[in-house]
């Protein structure tokens, strides 16, 4: 009976562990904005790395969680990839969407203008 009792434990823990870890995997293709404004700006400094960066993430209300972050970062393969810069975040995103942005370097530019004849 005692076996029994043990067994029946060990496959619940089984069960909850695949299922929270299922959960967690399909988060990192679920978009999520959790920021109330139109658009969000986060700001990639130079030698971070990518728990730094997903805090700096998180923070600002882009991806979910840092542990998602990271399963993300990971699955993705492009740890060494992320590049700094600012970036616009402007709707809901997923964190893999989030990876492929930082790795491609979609860094938000700004138009700057210098009048003919200005002299420094």
């Amino acid at each position: 009976m005692m076996r029994r009792v043990a067994l029946l434990i060990v496959i619940a823990a089984v069960a909850a562990g695949a299922w929270a870890g299922w959960r967690q995997y399909v988060q990192i293709d679920a978009p999520y904005r959790g920021y109330a404004e139109a658009e969000q700006f986060v700001e990639v400094p130079s030698g971070i790395g990518t728990r730094a960066i997903g805090t700096r993430l998180v923070q600002a209300g882009v991806v979910r969680d840092l542990t998602t972050w990271r399963l993300a970062v990971w699955r993705s393969g492009k740890a060494t990839a992320l590049k700094a810069g600012e970036y616009r975040f402007s709707g809901a995103i997923s964190p893999a969407e989030a990876v492929a942005k930082l790795a491609r370097g979609d860094v938000y530019l700004r138009t700057i203008t210098f009048p003919e004849g200005l002299t420094v």
